[in-house]
């Protein structure tokens, strides 16, 4: 635990044994979008399916309607069906939602992290879903070795005094260095 009442939500042993140099993907596959507006953030994409992860894309690129194609092809490529594509809304994210609702003629997944959740343990949906793909990570999910996992060893959560599991904020990791 540090300073402020932190703790890891994954160590490095963990995720080193969750690596692997390839995977072979079954069960339906999801890609989940964080779109960076431009700064020192990346803009990410990742598949997953029920046996492992992968980073498909990750650089600095503010250009977001690039990121709409990017995408596209990348769901295209792994047959992932709109109601399966999860796209950060906050921010410039918003107008990737609306550009890939538009080009798919169906609805995306807008998500807002800072929502939240009907599980009374979290604060919000961010502390849920890094709780959960931690949990994912610990049972047995795999991650193919890519630029941007080690990361996650920077998340760290703690109980609140309501028992409620929050995460580290985004502007204290960037305090930190992270």
């Amino acid at each position: 635990i540090d300073t402020e009442g932190y703790s890891p939500l994954l160590t490095t042993a963990e995720l080193d044994l969750v690596y692997s140099e390839e995977l072979q993907h079954f069960g339906r596959g999801k890609i989940g979008v964080d779109v960076a507006g431009g700064g020192r953030n990346y803009s990410t994409v990742v598949y997953r399916s029920k046996s492992g992860a992968e980073v498909l894309y990750r650089e600095q690129n503010a250009d977001t309607m690039s990121l709409v194609g990017i995408v596209l092809r990348f769901s295209m490529a792994h047959g992932v069906q709109p109601e399966n594509i999860f796209v950060d809304s906050i921010g410039v994210g918003k107008g990737v939602v609306d550009r890939l609702s538009e080009e798919l003629e169906a609805k995306v997944n807008a998500v807002n992290v800072g929502e939240s959740v009907e599980d009374e343990n979290f604060l919000n949906l961010r502390a849920k879903a890094y709780w959960d793909m931690a949990e994912w990570i610990k049972s047995g999910g795999k991650l193919k070795r890519n630029p941007g996992w080690e990361e996650l060893l920077s998340m760290r959560y703690k109980v609140q005094s309501d028992k409620k599991i929050k995460m580290i904020p985004k502007d204290e990791l960037q305090r930190r260095g992270i």
